[in-house]
């Protein structure tokens, strides 16, 4: 597959230049909508973490988020979503991308912000102690106390008996009940949405909808075997278009668990 039938991407149209420190620059035009995304692309992910620092990708891709000399923890963010933007980023098998979508009148304050935040980002002892913490708890009892307290806005729930955090647990976002499904499945297809609460919020809120005032749980619980390989396989092709190739592969695994099918890695499910 290539990338014109992929992503319906002319490679004519896209502008390539190579700065002198070596950093491949990409511009492909588009002027149907009014916005401009800023995506940095690092070569390193999973696939190069050695055995003893196991997720030290994903952690690193956090840390991106905490600040600068001249920018505190929380203002990258705070930055960005004052100009009307949207900033994100992703670890997978290959490479780590951090992407920033807003209106385009902002371009040269989010490239500068995602530039600074690229080339100074600091990893502080106390900031980097908060990503690394892992809570170890007795029992089920503990562990719902612990989420609750956490109050995150994304929990994917994998136990022997999901149901007993979904009737449990007050303080989150929206759950993803058992091994069936997942985040990529509660963003783009089963709903029932992918503006949720972060920050410890989820104590008091739940996910933007037109009853936001009003505190609101959600959760996605997948039934059977085929249902998730059918929902599998519209959320990878979904996702490929959108070129959200992790999320594709949370699908693409299902598929091929639950529906027998040897999809190839990151690739649709037709």
């Amino acid at each position: 597959m290539t990338a014109t039938t992929l992503f319906g991407i002319e490679p004519a149209s896209v502008h390539r230049t190579v700065l002198p420190n070596g950093l491949r620059v990409l511009i492909k035009p588009d002027f149907s909508a009014p916005v401009v995304a800023i995506v940095t692309f690092v070569s390193a992910g999973y696939f190069d973490e050695t055995d003893d620092v196991v997720g030290i990708a994903h952690v690193l891709e956090h840390m991106y988020f905490k600040g600068t000399p001249s920018r505190g923890v929380g203002e990258i963010a705070k930055q960005t979503k004052s100009v009307g933007g949207y900033l994100n980023a992703a670890t997978i098998y290959d490479h780590t991308s951090y992407y920033t979508v807003l209106p385009a009148s902002g371009f040269t304050q989010g490239l500068e912000v995602q530039a600074d935040a690229y080339s100074n980002s600091l990893i502080e002892a106390d900031e980097l102690a908060r990503e690394l913490e892992v809570i170890i708890c007795d029992d089920e009892a503990e562990m719902i106390a612990e989420a609750d307290r956490v109050a995150s806005e994304h929990v994917q729930v994998m136990t022997r008996d999901p149901d007993v955090f979904l009737n449990g647990m007050k303080n989150y976002g929206s759950l993803f009940l058992g091994p069936r499904t997942n985040v990529a499945y509660g963003d783009k297809v089963i709903g029932t949405n992918h503006t949720l609460p972060t920050k410890k919020n989820a104590r008091f809120t739940g996910g933007l909808w037109v009853g936001k005032f009003i505190k609101t749980c959600t959760y996605q619980k997948v039934l059977t075997d085929e249902a998730s390989a059918k929902i599998g396989e519209v959320c990878s092709r979904l996702c490929v278009l959108e070129g959200f190739l992790a999320h594709a592969e949370q699908a693409n695994v299902r598929v091929r668990r639950y529906g027998g099918r040897n999809v190839p890695y990151a690739q649709a499910a037709e």
